[in-house]
């Protein structure tokens, strides 16, 4: 796979005041980038909590796994949730090296033989294959959109252990690398049923939805708080997106890779994704779906595109330096 190095929610621009004087010598930078994107005072917003979940068929051999998992140290709102399919019990040493030289309170993995997750798609999908290393692409992209329906205990852990849920999950890939996510909480508000991390539409890279659309209007009257509850329903449809169209599952079963956790670019199916889906779906619910202002709001930048938008990027502790 191309090495991406996706600085999903990147801070470039809105550093810390230590960073005031780097920010001011790399201004030939990052004035290059989307100042327009961040919203007046979005910098004081509280990210809400998230999940981010992603699937991987056996040994996770991404040469840059080290720096994902240095990423996440930044992020504490956030919990990564990695499912690892996986039969040989020493392919899985690299990758329980890394998890406990880092020591991550927000991430967490959860290994599953080919077995489990076969009698997983028979529970929760209601057909039958025969997984194996050949499906692994497959798994890893048209699957990605059925983590939350497939497992359900992941993504209402919280809530089951008498905690606060978390207010979106996510389907991510993991050979990437993550910025600040602090600094996109204004693309968090609950209004939003879909955030996506590209402009263009849903991207398999990161999408996000909502767990459950309860958000508050808070209104100053007369130094008095008056609360209004706008929405309050349950958002398990959002689990079940993929089953928009019935054909959805049953290209599940078809060992070619669709990419439908986006844009659907092989064969016939070129409707039959999530981002068709979302489009679709979501003014029918009237709902709507957040993916920045205009069609820079790129919050991903890939190796080969750095140069490109930004110019040469170098990364460190959720800053551009």
């Amino acid at each position: 796979m191309i090495f991406i190095l996706v600085f999903l929610v990147l801070l470039v621009f809105y550093g810390d005041c230590k960073h005031h004087n780097a920010d001011e010598h790399n201004h030939h930078h990052t004035s290059r980038l989307y100042v327009n994107q961040f919203p007046l005072n979005s910098e004081h917003l509280i990210l809400p909590p998230i999940l981010c979940m992603s699937i991987y068929y056996g040994k996770v051999k991404y040469p840059h796994v080290n720096l994902y998992f240095e990423s996440l140290r930044i992020n504490t709102r956030v919990h990564y949730e990695l499912i690892n399919v996986i039969d040989d019990e020493n392919d899985k040493k690299d990758i329980m090296k890394s998890v406990q030289d880092f020591n991550l309170s927000n991430f967490h993995i959860t290994f599953i033989t080919t077995l489990q997750f076969r009698q997983r798609v028979q529970e929760r999908l209601h057909f039958d294959i025969a997984f194996n290393e050949t499906w692994a692409y497959k798994i890893g992209t048209d699957y990605k959109p059925t983590l939350a329906h497939l497992f359900p205990e992941i993504v209402d852990k919280p809530l089951n252990e008498g905690k606060a849920p978390y207010k979106y999950w996510a389907y991510t890939d993991i050979d990437l690398i993550w910025g600040n996510f602090s600094r996109f909480s204004h693309m968090f508000l609950q209004e939003y049923a879909v955030v996506t991390s590209d402009y263009a539409g849903a991207s398999g890279i990161a999408m996000f939805f909502r767990y459950h659309s309860y958000y508050l209007s808070i209104i100053l009257i007369y130094y008095h708080y008056l609360l209004i509850i706008r929405n309050n329903h349950n958002d398990s449809w959002l689990r079940t997106l993929f089953q928009t169209d019935p054909l959805y599952t049953l290209l599940l079963q078809n060992h070619t890779d669709y990419q439908m956790d986006e844009f659907s670019r092989k064969g016939l199916y070129t409707k039959t994704n999530i981002d068709d889906f979302v489009k679709n779906v979501l003014p029918n619910r009237g709902e709507r779906m957040n993916r920045g202002i205009h069609w820079k709001d790129k919050l991903w930048v890939e190796q080969e595109q750095s140069y490109f938008h930004t110019g040469p990027v170098l990364w460190h502790q959720g800053y551009t330096i």
